[in-house]
């Protein structure tokens, strides 16, 4: 099994996919951190609104990312970093989701990934183990 990877982690304002206002992203090479990178990003117009709940999990307020770049501003750098690579998430079906609308919102070229979900990984190779939250399998 191959080292090379791509850990990605999405924050979103409120319960659209549309709505990431934080992405981070961290190259691997023989299992080593050798790229990070983190965007805090302003949501498309009809996205742009933050639930207290998503607040209360991540801290990003709208006055935060109000004179950030929007996602299809960043993509060009985010699919530099992607494409062709395995890209790693825990709960990938989050993540992959927030991706793929955000592909889909902005009409953007889409990357070709191989997708690893780490939480699943977790849940098979320590199937007893009391619960796979990134913080304890960390």
């Amino acid at each position: 099994m191959s080292l090379d990877f791509v850990a990605i982690d999405f924050e979103t304002a409120n319960e659209l996919r549309t709505s990431a206002c934080a992405l981070a992203v961290v190259v691997f090479q023989n299992g080593m951190s050798v790229l990070q990178h983190a965007w805090l990003i302003r949501p498309p117009e009809e996205a742009n609104y933050f639930n207290y709940f998503n607040t209360l999990i991540h801290g990003i307020r709208k006055e935060d990312v109000q004179n950030e770049r929007t996602f299809d501003q960043i993509w060009p750098e985010v699919y530099a970093l992607i494409h062709g690579r395995t890209v790693v998430a825990h709960n990938a079906s989050f993540d992959i989701s927030v991706l793929r609308q955000l592909i889909v919102r902005f009409e953007l070229d889409c990357p070709e990934i191989d997708i690893v979900c780490s939480c699943n990984v977790a849940k098979r190779t320590w199937a007893t183990h009391h619960n796979h939250r990134l913080d304890t399998m960390g």
